[in-house]
């Protein structure tokens, strides 16, 4: 019997197993990476001309939803800039499909880039 690991609970072979259980060992740790990875998306958004003070939107969809049978996904959008601007952007009306990424610029009048990252692993 395997043992696993903490938090993610990846198996791995313990010392008293027999070598010759070596291959199906790493299939299995193989196997539970890839499933943990896929419940990970992330992507960039770039954003068409701001003017400062105006809210803005884009709807994201995964191009693989979330499985129906683990929760929805907890979503986390940053804004990248000069430090000089301030800029916001927040994940709206999360669902297995996709979101609402919503930005806005406080200052300046440019295209600004938004990064997030979505998963369903884990608490955070």
């Amino acid at each position: 019997m395997p043992g696993s690991t903490t938090p993610n609970g990846f198996p791995y072979p313990i010392s008293n197993e027999p070598v010759s259980d070596g291959a199906a060992a790493i299939q299995l740790l193989a196997e539970s990476v890839d499933d943990h990875v896929a419940l990970q998306k992330s992507g960039t958004v770039t954003t068409g001309t701001l003017v400062a003070g105006t809210y803005s939107s884009t709807a994201i969809t995964f191009t693989t939803p979330f499985p129906a049978s683990g929760p929805v996904p907890q979503v986390v959008a940053m804004a990248n800039g000069s430090t000089t601007t301030e800029m916001y952007a927040q994940a709206n009306s999360i669902t297995r499909a996709g979101f609402t990424l919503a930005y806005k610029r406080t200052t300046g009048t440019a295209a600004m880039s938004v990064h997030w990252i979505a998963t369903n692993v884990g608490n955070w």
